[in-house]
């Protein structure tokens, strides 16, 4: 839900004639103990398994003194070409410890931590950075999509692996800020903005890169928020179980202790819920949390 947006700016982007990036194909997956189950973390395009493959990315050490462009899944980007594709295997005792919390089998006992987590880097593609302008056809340019893809890539790594505030995605193009401000019911807002980078047709009807932003501020359930409490203030603030449904319906929910557990709310069952494969008592909500991947 938008509360506000409104067009900001739009603004040239300037790129040096002998820029060239260089595309590999990242693969990340955990394999558990036994060998027979594996998680594949980069294909799954959310902001938790995100958080975790870039983390993983974060710790090879080819990468560690060379600047990227990273879209959290399969994808990523450097302005050098590495010497050699990457392949290593981390043990999940040698993971740190942001990683080793989320990489484990609850299936096996607590002491097991025989996982392995695999990382791979493959070349793919080459392009120089300015060869957009060749695919063009009048104002059509009608093959511009991977220079596109390249630079909002570039212009979104910053934002969301700085330190202080980083934003989070959110759907195609939108950025928001991790910071909350109080909406109603519970609810809160954050800021951010949609953007997108467009090649135009520049001085003397030369093609040119440019970006364009718009603000916005959307509605969002709290993080990381307990779900029995979020219920309780929800329908506590004058609402019913029949509306908290059909505001929640389809929310991703994890178990606390459980956070490679992922459902889907669907209903409430008297005042259970009920979603995807679980089913929880009214006295195991506590241990729910909203999750916004």
């Amino acid at each position: 839900m938008s509360l506000k947006k409104c067009i900001s700016s739009q603004w040239i982007i300037n790129i040096d004639r002998n820029a060239f990036a260089y595309q590999y194909d990242v693969k990340i997956f955990f394999e558990f103990s036994d060998g027979k189950k594996r998680l594949f973390l980069s294909e799954n395009n959310n902001n938790h398994f995100k958080a975790l493959c870039r983390k993983a990315i974060h710790g090879i050490d080819e990468l560690k003194h060379l600047v990227s462009a990273y879209d959290g899944c399969g994808l990523l980007w450097t302005p050098e070409a590495l010497k050699t594709d990457i392949e290593v295997e981390i043990p999940q005792p040698d993971l740190d410890n942001f990683l080793k919390q989320y990489l484990v089998d609850p299936d096996v006992a607590s002491n097991n931590h025989d996982g392995v987590l695999h990382v791979s880097l493959k070349k793919a593609d080459v392009i120089m950075m300015t060869d957009f302008t060749k695919n063009s056809v009048d104002s059509a340019l009608v093959k511009d999509r991977p220079w596109r893809t390249l630079m909002e890539f570039i212009l979104s790594e910053y934002a969301v692996t700085r330190q202080d505030n980083p934003f989070v995605g959110h759907g195609s193009g939108c950025l928001m800020e991790t910071t909350e401000h109080e909406f109603r019911c519970g609810l809160k807002y954050r800021e951010g903005h949609y953007k997108g980078c467009h090649v135009i047709n520049g001085n003397h009807g030369v093609p040119q890169m440019s970006l364009a932003m718009n603000y916005c501020r959307k509605v969002f359930f709290p993080a990381n928020a307990n779900f029995q409490k979020f219920i309780s203030d929800f329908v506590g603030s004058g609402k019913t179980y029949n509306d908290a449904e059909i505001l929640c319906w389809g929310l991703r929910l994890r178990k606390i202790d459980n956070p490679r557990k992922i459902f889907q709310f669907e209903n409430f069952v008297g005042h259970n819920i009920r979603g995807g494969d679980i089913f929880a008592d009214t006295k195991d909500l506590k241990d729910v949390a909203i999750d916004l991947i």
